[in-house]
């Protein structure tokens, strides 16, 4: 790979301060690099590592762009955030640095935009429909007249957030109001739901190039309650077959190219339907996040969070060669969660786990107040376990939330 032996100098503008995005900030520190942040929360705790840090919107791309000029940043980047990327894309472009182009931000990032776009390049087909918030009504109307279940989501959200299934005609009305609610243009997309066979796809990858060089398959880990729609665990490798998840890797390539995505790191999620085809539901211009990027280094040896810094410092970044999967150990990711609201009293860890813990990141502290589960954001922490076989991993983590117990009151 291409890394300039004198970073000293080079700084990067990082779109978002939440805890789950230290990873790249501290590898950019690790080599020297000068940090900035933006976010429009002043307490997140990144801009504590950052030389400067700006109280402003990660979606606003004009005040992105005065700050980036002002600062002459070399490069500029987000991590595990849809929402942030089209500013990413928007600066990067007017100040020629590398970077997607804007409009293939828009193209990935954008759930309404992203359907079209599958149509009408003829990639994939599903029944979809978007709608503005002056159109409520007909959007509330159009599901009662559409075949039960659907899905409606903010078409400007990541995470999970405002995402709902309806699955009787007396939640429409709650979900579309749910997902204007958090969508920051206020439009949302009500689309087919999709049956699926065995565990969600996770995982990311990496375009070089134009060549998908790289991608890492894991499987999501979701409660049956569909009111939470977030997942609460990743796994890897996936529970899929290969040739299915070579087909995958192979779609999300044409996708990937076609939507004009040559260079970076990806996030990824895809479904195996019950005909046994490979439907892909997200694809996120950006490292996925509950540290997927850290199972992945761990498990294949790609550090997709080097990548992804020095990716946007370097147009001539090569990713390192993956090795093949080690058995000497199999990784999960876990987020702390709560299915109910409160003040936090105590998490509780089930003895049989306290050896399997390979990392632990904690968000809150005690007194922190929890909301409930419904969407990503609402975690708590992360605990990255080790298991020393495939069966063990699985064993545990289909009963984890008995293992891991998050108590509030």
């Amino acid at each position: 790979m291409f890394i300039d032996q004198s970073p000293s100098m080079k700084k990067i503008l990082f779109l978002g301060a939440a805890a789950f995005q230290l990873p790249p900030i501290q590898y950019a520190i690790s080599r020297g690099y000068r940090i900035i942040t933006t976010d429009n929360n002043p307490n997140n705790p990144c801009h504590q590592y950052a030389e400067t840090a700006y109280n402003m919107s990660t979606v606003d791309k004009e005040g992105i762009l005065k700050i980036a000029k002002k600062e002459k940043i070399d490069g500029i980047m987000t991590f595990a955030s849809d929402v942030s990327m089209p500013a990413v894309a928007y600066v990067a472009e007017k100040l020629k640095l590398p970077g997607t182009s804007y409009q293939t931000a828009l193209t990935l990032t954008d759930k309404a935009k992203f359907r079209q776009f599958l149509q009408e390049e003829e990639l994939q087909t599903q029944f979809f429909q978007n709608f503005g918030l002056e159109d409520k009504q007909t959007a509330i109307a159009y599901i009662r007249l559409a075949k039960l279940p659907v899905i409606v989501k903010p078409v400007d959200r990541s995470g999970s957030r405002g995402v709902g299934i309806v699955r009787t005609l007396e939640e429409a009305e709650k979900r579309v109001e749910e997902a204007f609610e958090v969508s920051i243009k206020k439009e949302i997309i009500v689309e087919e739901y999709i049956e699926k066979q065995g565990r969600q796809v996770c995982g990311d990858g990496y375009m070089e190039m134009g060549r998908l060089v790289f991608v890492a398959f894991g499987d999501g880990h979701f409660h049956a309650d569909s009111r939470f729609m977030a997942p609460y665990a990743e796994t890897f490798p996936s529970e899929h077959s290969i040739p299915l998840l070579k087909k995958a890797a192979e779609k999300l390539e044409r996708i990937l190219l076609k939507a004009g995505y040559f260079q970076g790191p990806f996030n990824l999620d895809v479904l195996i339907t019950k005909e046994g085809e490979v439907f892909v539901n997200e694809i996120g211009p950006r490292c996925g996040g509950n540290y997927i990027p850290m199972l992945i280094q761990l498990t294949y040896g790609v550090n997709l969070v080097a990548a992804a810094v020095e990716g946007c410092l370097n147009v001539q970044y090569q990713l390192t060669s993956p090795r093949f999967f080690s058995p000497e150990g199999y990784y999960a990711s876990y987020m702390l969660h709560s299915l109910e609201s409160g003040t936090l009293k105590a998490i509780q860890l089930d003895n049989s786990l306290k050896d399997k813990i390979h990392a632990h990141h904690p968000y809150v502290d005690k007194t922190h107040k929890v909301s409930a589960f419904y969407q990503s954001g609402a975690a708590l922490g992360n605990i990255v376990f080790r298991f020393d076989t495939y069966k063990e991993m699985h064993q545990n983590m289909d009963k984890i939330n008995k293992l891991v117990r998050v108590v509030v009151e």
